[in-house]
């Protein structure tokens, strides 16, 4: 299954909805007039990885004018002059929130998660060595699995990763609806 991503370009002022490596879509849309920053209570839009924190107008109907993170009670018409003109914001807020990789807490995961890493060059054959530390702390057998995995890949036990995939596979669905409601 192909990797659903979504970017936004603040110059062009367009969200894409990507499918892998296909354009799906593109969207008209409207970042904060302070900018592009990370100060808190800054209300300018933040650089780089986000989560959506808050979800502002999911229940309002297509059209609705907000302002001030509130809907007015008006509905958007191309027939009104006042609104052709009007900088509106309208139906949906989707509140922004920056993931600093340069938090304290950033810093301590990925040195927590990325203490043992090490880079290594397939040879000509395509082979990599993995040192024998992190096949032990791996608790790597004959059969392994190779997992592709965003950006990076991951080598796994077989047998840990069926067991993985099956806690998973039970999971998934729960974790998903967690993860959905954190946006609401």
């Amino acid at each position: 299954m192909a990797e659903i991503r979504l970017r936004v370009s603040v110059p062009d002022q367009r969200l894409e909805l990507w499918d892998g490596e296909t354009l799906a879509k593109t969207y008209a849309i409207s970042t904060s007039k302070f900018g592009i920053g990370t100060q808190p209570g800054s209300l300018r839009t933040p650089p780089g990885r986000l989560r959506i924190a808050r979800k502002i107008g999911a229940e309002l109907p297509a059209g609705a004018v907000l302002k001030e993170r509130h809907w007015t009670g008006s509905i958007w018409s191309s027939e009104d002059p006042y609104q052709e003109d009007a900088d509106l914001i309208l139906t949906r807020i989707l509140w922004l929130e920056g993931l600093d990789p340069f938090s304290r807490e950033a810093r301590q995961m990925a040195r927590f998660l990325f203490s043992g890493a090490t880079e290594a060059e397939p040879d000509r054959q395509g082979r990599v060595m993995i040192p024998p530390v992190l096949v032990s702390r791996a608790k790597l057998d004959r059969e392994v699995v190779v997992a592709g995995v965003r950006d990076h890949v991951e080598i796994w036990d077989r047998a840990t990763w069926r067991a993985h995939l099956e806690d998973v596979e039970g999971s998934a669905e729960l974790v998903a609806e967690r993860l959905a409601a954190q946006g609401d």
